[in-house]
């Protein structure tokens, strides 16, 4: 039996794995800003949630049964819904030239409405400072490293903003030198602006 199954049996066996799996499921989207020096200034991220998070979010916070988040409702939603998630980075993992990036956690919008029953949000992060992913291997994951929610990334999960059409290509690996939860995960991260 090998390292990783060892570790993986343990944890079955352990009270941990009763938390440790999947609650909330998401796709996400990225939209990367560049300025006029190719430079990454900020994310914006697109979640899309599954239906029984979306249930919880709708019944607790559109408070009118309209199918729609009012000003006041998105507030209430980004308050008890959202900003507690900057204490994980709000699922942004960034890595240039293989070290971790600190990000800023800096918010510049926050939007979530109601599509088809399902709750969406869309948000803006500001980095800390200019990335040049055309200098630098700069590597982009939308990801929990606990495992309390699955992200999978949307069909054409990213767009560069701010340069030509196809001029920032991407692709997505699994980033074996990060691995998540106990080492088992590998997650799934965007290379931006590079070819496979």
């Amino acid at each position: 039996m090998n390292t990783k199954a060892i570790i993986l049996f343990l944890i079955l066996l352990s009270p941990v794995s009763l938390y440790a799996h999947p609650h909330v499921w998401i796709d996400a989207s990225v939209k990367i800003h560049l300025n006029d020096k190719k430079q990454v200034t900020a994310i914006t991220e697109v979640w899309e949630f599954d239906d029984m998070f979306s249930l919880a979010v709708i019944e607790a916070n559109d408070k009118n049964k309209d199918k729609k988040f009012d000003k006041e409702e998105t507030l209430s939603v980004k308050n008890s819904y959202f900003l507690n998630l900057k204490n994980y980075g709000f699922y942004t993992n960034v890595f240039v030239d293989g070290k971790e990036f600190p990000l800023s956690m800096t918010l510049s919008s926050f939007s979530a409405e109601i599509v088809d029953e399902k709750v969406i949000y869309v948000f803006t992060i500001k980095l800390s400072k200019p990335l040049d992913p055309f200098k630098h291997k700069v590597d982009l994951g939308i990801y929990d490293s606990e495992y309390y929610a699955d992200i999978f990334y949307a069909q054409d999960p990213f767009y560069a903003q701010g340069i030509k059409e196809g001029e920032c290509p991407y692709y997505i690996f699994e980033d074996k030198k990060h691995p998540t939860y106990f080492g088992l995960v590998n997650p799934k991260t965007i290379r931006l602006c590079r070819k496979p």
